[in-house]
Order: structure tokens, then sequence, then C-alpha cells
């Protein structure tokens, strides 16, 4: 008797591959997080502009915005390399998947501290209080998604199945 016909309820239930809720990360990653980088950028920059323009010294606001426009694009195009080698079940996906989410966890803290480090700069008293809770909100919804996903990582049957055990390693 062969192994295949002595398990054969086991081979059915181990899922493997790139389906289900790793093919939905793997989605974010390459298409839905770009595309909602991009339609962020697109909705704020006439506003975040006039703001800075209003500013008698605005060149250093515009470097600082360059720069965190030029971060969130490398971190998006990270993005996009780890979901395409959790597409293609490369070796090293797991390790490049694990440091984008960590990574995006660091973007946002960062972005969120300058956020209202600005905000009490450049506004009247009384604004950062008004922002705060709003901005608090977006930011641990910012911060959830990759604990989510990391959890995923870590946990999911398909995840340990597709890079794991395929590969001939173990954990």
């Amino acid at each position: 008797m062969s192994d295949s016909e002595a398990c054969p309820i086991s081979s059915r239930a181990a899922p493997s591959g790139v389906a289900g809720w790793l093919l939905f990360f793997v989605l974010t990653m390459v298409l839905f997080g770009p595309a909602f980088h991009i339609v962020a950028f697109l909705r704020s920059y006439r506003h975040t502009i006039e703001v800075f323009a209003r500013l008698s010294h605005p060149h250093s606001h515009y470097l600082f915005y360059i720069i965190e426009q030029l971060a969130g694009v490398a971190l998006n195009g990270y993005g996009i390399f780890a979901g395409i080698q959790l597409w293609k079940t490369q070796p090293a996906a797991l390790m490049h998947a694990n440091r984008f989410l960590l990574l995006m966890v660091l973007y946002h803290l960062a972005d969120f501290a300058m956020a209202v480090n600005f905000t009490w700069i450049l506004d009247p008293p009384g604004t950062v209080g008004k922002y705060l809770p709003h901005a608090f909100l977006r930011q641990m919804r910012d911060v959830v998604y990759p604990v989510v996903w990391y959890s995923y990582l870590l946990n999911s049957k398909r995840v340990r199945n597709t890079f794991l055990f395929s590969k001939g390693t173990s954990r």
C-alpha cells in the first residue's frame, strides 16, 4: 500500500499553494496597497501644497513631503516585490513578506509622529486636540493590518505547507 492510498483524506485536507487568504494577501501587496497609496497621494496633494505655500519658509516642509512620498513609493515597491516572491513561492518569500510588514508598521508610526509634529507647528492651538482622535484611529488601522497579516503568516497551515514543508525545511 502506498502513502497516497493510505492517507487520501490528509493529502486533500492539507492546503498549499497561493490560494485563499494567501492569494488575497498577495493581491493587497501587489495591487490594492499601491493603488490605495496612489489614490491617497492624489487626493491630498493639492491641499498639502496649498498649506505649504502659505508658510513663510515652506522649503523644509516640501523636502520632508518629497522624502515621505518617496519612502511610501519605496515601501510599496518592496511590497510588490515581496508579493511576487510569494506568488512564485520563492524560498525567501516569507522573509520578504515579514520584513515588508515590519517596515510598514515603522513607516506608519514615523508618518504619524511627523504628522502630529507638523500639525503642532503649523496650526493654531487646539488643532492637535481635534486632529489627534481621528489620526489615532487611522493609525490603529494602519498598524492593525500588518499585525493581522503577520499573525496569519505565522499560523497559517497553507503558508506552512507551501513555504516550509514543500521546500524540505522545517520551522
